[in-house]
C-alpha cells in the first residue's frame, strides 16, 4: 500500500491531529467523487469551514491552517488519487491492507525501542547467550525463534 503524507505539514501537525485531517479524503471520495483535484477542493473546502467556525477550538485552527496550506501542493493530489483508488478496493482488501500497515507501524516503533529487562531475563532462561539485542523487536524475534526451536518451553 502506497504510504503518502505530506512533508511540508508532518513537523507542524500532531500525529493526533493526523488521522481525522486525513480521514476528510476518504469521506469525500465515499461520497462518489474520484478525480483528485475536485477531491482536494472538497477537503480545502471542509477544512476552511472549520476555521470558519467560531465554535472550533483556537489551537486546532492553528492545525487545521498548516493543513490548508499543505493542500496546495502535489503530495494532496497525489494522496487524493491513492484514497480513490483505495476506497474502489473491496472491503475485505481494505482490511487486509490496514491490517498490514498497521503491523508495519508496531514493528517500526518496537524496532525503535530498546528490549525490556523481561525480555532480556526471559532470553537468558531460554538459554540465549549471544549478543544482546538490539531493539524490542530484535529481541521478540529472538523469543520466538528460541521457543519454536525448543519446543516452546525454557532450555
Amino acid at each position: 500500500m502506497l504510504d503518502i503524507n505530506f512533508p511540508s505539514a508532518n513537523s507542524q501537525i500532531p500525529i493526533a491531529e493526523k488521522g481525522w485531517l486525513l480521514n476528510l479524503f476518504h469521506l469525500v471520495v465515499r461520497e462518489k467523487l474520484d478525480d483528485p483535484a475536485k477531491i482536494v477542493s472538497n477537503v480545502q473546502a471542509r477544512v476552511q469551514n472549520y476555521i470558519a467556525d467560531p465554535c472550533f477550538p483556537a489551537e486546532r485552527v492553528k492545525i487545521l491552517e498548516v493543513f490548508l496550506a499543505a493542500l496546495n501542493t502535489h503530495e494532496a493530489l497525489q494522496y487524493a488519487a491513492h484514497v480513490a483508488e483505495y476506497e474502489k478496493l473491496p472491503l475485505l482488501e481494505r482490511a487486509k491492507l490496514k491490517q498490514q500497515k498497521q503491523e508495519q507501524s508496531r514493528q517500526n516503533w518496537l524496532s525503535q525501542q530498546p528490549p525490556t529487562i523481561k525480555q532480556l531475563n526471559y532470553l537468558a532462561a531460554l538459554g540465549y547467550r549471544g549478543k544482546a539485542p538490539t531493539s524490542k523487536l530484535v529481541a521478540s524475534q529472538l523469543i520466538d525463534t528460541l521457543l519454536k526451536n525448543n519446543g516452546g518451553r525454557a532450555a
